[in-house]
């Protein structure tokens, strides 16, 4: 019941308020639920929340043409309708005015004719805001904007299918408001050739509206035609809503848009025309020229920056010579073809678009300087003259057909463009986003720092708005056309789009004159060929070609780009600075001299420079995918790189190459061959390395094959640079590492000056022929090195040299060969392998060295080794020399073989340090200095030094085994000797504060010295018998000690001198024989048994102590024990001073059984004689006992030639006491004699 009736909406499809019908659903409504406003005498319009929708100006407008803002307004309050039925024509002409049950202005059109055509005039046809009905209905019905109105009586045959209102006014007819057709739906005409104003106006329940300044042409019933030929159709304020119905037609002279113009399909037809619409799905144009009453009009479309044209498909032309159209505001083409055709210029400040279809224009002259744009479809461009400052985009194929210029500072997108011009001046973007080439024909070109070709984001289309930079407004094209079913608020489907790709005819690059691309850039999909005779100038510019052949005098790329499937140049100069030239084929370049500064060349295909002078490459990028070949005089590749993805590259200079900080890479061979190479920081990298110069500069540079490096130089400075390669071949007159060269497998070094300071390694074998060989302390020579830094079971080194410095670190996994002429000089280095062969022609040195040899190590010198601070180890070492000096060295045998030095000139071990695991140790020479040095025999044999002379001062020889020492003079003096026996036989022993230590006990510690013993403050011990021989023995503070149980012998020629607290000690019985014996000050002989001394002369033991537990017995030629003690604790006291004295003055003669003493005299005072047992004295000469004592516990028998016991004590505890003075004086002033028994004095 609600099918006639019309609320008002807002559109999202167009961001504004309109009139729909009550039926639309809407999307939260159902259909008749929003309230209209029939039947009472106000409309009121409900407004969405303003945070719903972004309202722009002309949303606003379209709102404000409504009469919705914020609150309701009653229809009494606005401008009133002025439609005035011409009294002066036909009555069958003649409308009746009539007014609607609320106020508004209805029409009553008059009866239509056979061909359905409601004729009527009028004088005056003004629609105000509240809007006006044309009463289309024989019945009473329902409207939109006056409610229920009766039925025409007009229309008794029928009703209309088009209402003609024809306007005879001087004025303009003034359209406000919507005019509704009350009942059958009609096309509403409105024809005033005074011309028309469109305020807010529109159309309810019409299927056509036509706006015009033509006259009506009828015939037999039908409109036929329009002749127009003068007359101004202007859209303004609130604009023009034809989205109400199908079509909306403007005919007129001219048309002048200030507001929003909405319509579904919009044709419009402009200037001096006879428009046939009769049966016409398109009008017919006819142009003429008539006499007019008004001047002609500036432009025959004219469209204000408020203005728009929105509509689902629009079609206009202008016709008349010299108007043309001028565009401030928005074409919009929603669903169709924007079709705009003018007779005189097109000038667009605005946007001409279309959404979905074709946007075909032409015109004169074009000037654009904001936006044109197809979403889905094509561009036609047909002009004299076309400048563009804007935006022209299309998402399939762009046309643009100039015959004279074509002028571009804005920006040309599509996913083709196809130009023919004349002349092409393009210093904006022209830009394509299909697959094949851009097609381009112009008798001349320049490029001036526009872009033209391939858009810098790929999309399915043009791009919509302004992205040119210019002033223009920015639209953002509806996707949704202007349907109103879809304004009433349902869902729309949006048409599925064809993603079929487009085949386009093959593009080229035609330019007849002068191509100048200077700051430009040409890129396009696909092959485009171009050919120049006299050059190419593309410097700054950018240009994507298929094959390019280039001859001339120069060729400027600077700055530029130039992308070619194949290109051959051949020029005097080539440029291409900071530029890039690629070949998606061969690429081949021939010049005199060529710059390629901070600019790439590469192609896929073979790449070849040939280049007679210089080839200036720094910062520079020479690329291929396949061989790359490169002459020139000079090669500059500073910060450069030269580089073959897949294949070979082959460089010849001249003169020099220049690679510093450069890269040069091959992925097969590398060939170089130059008289100079600076390689300082660079990179040259490849499969097989082949290079061949004068000199060699690799300072930190970087030289790598995945294969074989052979390099051939006279000079050749690797400062911190690298080498490698799985084998590397040098031949260099002259060496100088600082770097690394390492070879995976082998590397071989040939020259006569080698100065490594840095690495010569090989994952296997090392070969050095030279005449000079000088390895400095921070370098490496390491053969059998893995990648890991660790050495292999694998790898020899072998050098042959006249002289070899070997300061540095020099490592085989195998084995070191060095052979030296002269010397070999490695001190302060480390040598390390299995096994080491070093041979000399004079001396080698390991000064400060640590040489390793697993196996063996075999050191043959003609004269001397000199290892001082030097370090010698392996399981079997082999020394060959005149002399050895190991002072502050160590050698370390750590094999069980036989370990034998001999070394006739001398073996100097001072502070030193010689050991071996061998069971036997042999050491031979004519002196051993051992001073603090170290003499260590870990085996279990012997350990024999042999020797005219040791001086082991401070020194240690040890041994687990024996240890047999014979020499003519040994000096031990703080030394520690320590074996499991010990043997020594020499001239003469100094051992003052040394050590000597047996720890084995099957045989005696055994000394044979043939003159003298100096062990003052010396210690000597044996864990089993102690047997020392010797001319003389000076023990003063030192001790002779054997293990308990064992005997301690002492056979001394001359003195045997034990003062200043000297220790003879036996575990089991101490048998002294010397020429003399000194025990004084504080000297001790003891034996845990018996103890026996024999001295041919004097017996000194003055302070002195002389003591075992068993029988003492005690030899001499006089016996000084002046405060001295001797004795035996358990058994007998034997003392026998021959013809001498014995002096017991203070002290003391003790055993704990008898105590029998022979002497030419004895003398006691103060002293003691005390036995368990019985006394036995026998005294040639008298015995003196002042103040001493001779006590017994059994008999006490006395026999002299004298005694004086004064103040002295003789008696027996329990035996008798004889005396026998003989001729001599007995002598007891306050003395006592004493007896249990008899006394018997005689």
């Amino acid at each position: 019941m609600n099918k006639n009736r019309y609320r008002i909406i807002f559109s999202h499809a167009r961001g504004m308020f309109i009139a729909v019908a009550e039926i639309v659903k809407s999307k939260t409504k159902q259909a008749g639920q929003s309230q209209g406003a029939a039947g009472t005498d106000s409309t009121t319009v409900s407004v969405l929340p303003i945070h719903y929708k972004k309202l722009n100006p002309l949303n606003f407008a379209v709102i404000g043409c409504l009469g919705a803002l914020v609150i309701s307004l009653p229809m009494s309050s606005v401008a009133e309708t002025q439609i005035i039925a011409d009294k002066g024509a036909p009555t069958s002409q003649q409308p009746t005015i009539l007014t609607s049950a609320n106020g508004t202005t209805q029409v009553n059109i008059q009866t239509p004719s056979a061909g359905g055509v409601s004729r009527n005039t009028y004088t005056q046809f003004d629609v105000g805001q509240e809007g006006a009905i044309l009463n289309n209905s024989r019945n009473n019905t329902q409207t939109q904007l006056g409610g229920w109105v009766q039925g025409n009586p007009w229309l008794a045959k029928g009703e209309a299918k088009v209402i003609l209102n024809e306007v005879n006014s001087n004025n303009p007819s003034q359209l406000k408001g919507y005019i509704e057709v009350a009942g059958k739906q009609a096309q509403v005409v409105i024809a005033n050739p005074s011309g028309l104003i469109c305020d807010g106006c529109g159309v309810i329940n019409a299927d056509r509206f036509t706006l015009t300044t033509g006259q009506a042409v009828m015939n037999q019933g039908y409109l036929e035609s329009f002749r127009v030929r003068e007359g101004q159709v202007t859209i303004e304020g609130k604009g023009l809503n034809g989205s109400l119905t199908p079509y909306t037609d403007i005919y007129a002279r001219a048309l002048k848009v200030n507001a929003g113009l909405y319509a579904n399909e919009l044709n419009t037809v402009l200037g001096q025309n006879d428009i046939q619409v009769k049966d016409q799905v398109a009008p017919q144009i006819t142009a003429t020229t008539g006499p007019t009453t008004t001047p002609p009009p500036s432009f025959a479309l004219d469209v204000g920056q408020l203005g728009g044209m929105y509509a689902g498909k629009i079609f206009l032309v202008g016709t008349e010579q010299g108007l043309g159209v001028r565009n401030a505001g928005t074409i919009n083409s929603t669903q169709g073809t924007l079709t705009l055709n003018a007779n005189g210029d097109l000038v667009n400040n605005g946007n001409l678009i279309a959404n979905k279809d074709q946007v075909q224009l032409k015109a004169q002259n074009i000037q654009n300087t904001d936006n044109v744009s197809s979403a889905t479809s094509q561009i036609t461009i047909e002009s004299q003259n076309l400048d563009n400052s804007g935006l022209i985009s299309s998402a399939d194929e762009l046309h643009l057909n100039q015959q004279n210029s074509l002028s571009n500072t804005g920006t040309l997108n599509a996913a083709r463009v196809a130009i023919d011009a004349s002349s092409l001046k393009n210093s904006g973007s022209i830009e394509q986003t299909g697959l094949q080439g851009l097609d381009l024909k112009s008798g001349s070109m320049t490029n001036l720092g526009g872009k033209i070709g391939v858009a810098k984001s790929n999309t399915s289309g043009g791009t919509a708005g302004n992205s040119s930079g210019n002033t223009g407004s920015t639209v953002i094209v509806p996707t949704v056309p202007v349907d109103p079913a879809q304004d009433g608020g349902s869902l729309g489907v949006v048409p599925p789009i064809d993603t079929t790709p487009k085949t386009y005819d093959i593009g080229f690059i035609h330019v007849s004159g002068v191509l100048g691309n200077d700051q430009g850039t040409i890129i396009a999909n696909g092959g485009v060929d171009l050919e120049s005779q006299n050059g190419l100038d593309n410097q700054g510019g950018q240009l994507n070609l298929g094959t390019a052949t280039i001859k001339g005098s120069n060729f400027n790329n600077d700055l530029g780009q130039l992308n070619v499937k194949q290109a051959d140049i051949q020029t005097l100069g080539f440029t291409n600075q900071q530029g890039q030239l690629t070949s998606s084929d061969t690429l081949k370049i021939q010049s005199q001299n060529a710059n390629n500064q901070s600019g790439k060349i590469q192609s896929i295909g073979q790449l070849d420079l040939a280049i007679g002078g210089e080839l200036n490459n720094s910062k520079g990028y020479v690329a291929s995918g396949d061989n790359v070949l490169v002459s020139a005089g000079d090669l500059n590749n500073q910060f450069g790189v030269v580089y073959s993805e897949n294949q070979s590259v082959n460089i010849k200079a001249n003169q020099a190459i220049d690679n510093t900080e450069g890269f040069i890479q091959a992925k097969t061979d590398l060939n170089l061959n130059s008289q100079t190479l600076n390689n300082t920081s660079g990179q040259i990298i490849g499969n097989q390395i082949q290079q061949q110069h004068g000199t060699v500069n690799n300072s930190q540079g970087a030289i790598i094959a995945k294969q074989n490096l052979n390099s051939t130089a006279q000079q050749f400075d690797n400062d911190q640079g690298q080498l490698q390669a799985t084998t590397v071949q040098l031949q260099h007159d002259q060496l100088k590492n600082n770097g690394g060269i390492y070879a995976d497998k082998d590397l071989t070094v040939t020259g006569k000056d080698i100065q490594n300071s840095g690495s010569l390694a090989a994952g296997e074998n090392i070969k050095i022929t030279s005449s000079a060989l000088e390895h400095a302390q921070n370098g490496l020579i390491a053969a059998g090195l893995d990648h890991e830094g660790k050495l292999a079971d694998t790898g020899m080194l072998t050098i042959n040299v006249d002289r070899a410095g070997l300061h540095g670190q020099t490592f085989a996994g195998q084995h070191i060969q060095i052979n030296a002429t002269g010397t070999i000089d490695a001190a302060q280095g480390q040598l390390q392998s299995k096994t080491i062969a070093l041979n000399a022609g004079t001396d080698i040195s390991t000064q400060a060295a640590t040489v390793v040899a697993q196996d063996q190590l075999k050191l043959t010198s003609q004269n001397l080794i000199n290892n001082q601070q030097g370090q010698l180890n392996s399981q079997d070492i082999i020394l060959s020399a005149q002399q050895l000096d190991n002072s502050q060295g160590k050698i370390q045998h750590t094999g069980n073989n036989e370990f034998t030095l001999n070394f006739v000139n001398g073996l100097n071990n001072k502070s030193g340090e010689i050991s071996s695991n061998a069971a036997l140790m042999r050491l031979n020479t004519s002196i051993l200095n051992n001073e603090a040095g170290q003499i260590i025999h870990s085996g279990n044999q012997q350990l024999n030094i042999n020797s005219n002379q040791l001086q082991g001062a401070q020194g240690k020889i040890l041994s687990n085994g024996q240890l047999v020492l014979a020499t003519e003079q040994a000096i031990l003096d703080g030394a520690i000797t320590s074996a499991d026996q010990i043997n020594i036989t020499a001239y003469n022993l100094s051992h003052q504060k040394g050590q000597m230590i047996q720890r084995g006990t099957l045989k005696p510690l055994t000394l044979a010295i043939r003159d003298q013993i100096n062990n003052q403050l010396g210690f000597i011990q044996s864990p089993t018998a102690l047997y020392i021989t010797a001319g003389s023995l000076n023990n003063q503070g030192g001790q002779l000690s054997s293990a308990a149980d064992h005997d301690l012998q002492l056979d001394v020629a001359g003195l045997l001198d034990n003062s200043q607290s000297g220790q003879i000690y036996a575990g089991l019985n101490n048998n002294i024989h010397a020429g003399s014996i000194n025990n004084s000050m504080a000297g001790q002989i003891a034996a845990q048994n018996a103890l026996t001394l024999t001295s041919l002369g004097l017996i000194n033991n003055q302070s002195g102590k002389i003591v075992a537990n068993a029988d003492v017995g005690i030899r001499s030629e006089g016996l000084d024990n002046t405060s001295g003690q001797i004795g035996s604790v358990q058994a007998g006291l034997a003392l026998n001073a021959g013809t001498g004295v014995l002096s017991n003055q203070s002290g003391s003669l003790q055993s704990g059984k008898d105590i029998k003493v022979q002497a030419g005299q004895l003398k006691t005072q103060s002293g003691l004689i005390n036995a368990q047992g019985s006394i036995e004295v026998t005294a040639g000469q008298d015995i003196d006992n002042s103040s001493g004592q001779i006590i017994a516990n059994k008999a006490v028998q006395l026999s002299s030639q004298g005694l004086t016991n004064n103040a002295g004590q003789i008696g027996s505890v329990e035996g008798t006491v004889h005396i026998d003075a003989g001729t001599g004086v007995l002598s007891n002033q306050q003395g006592k004699l004493q007896s249990s028994q008899d006394l018997t004095l005689k």
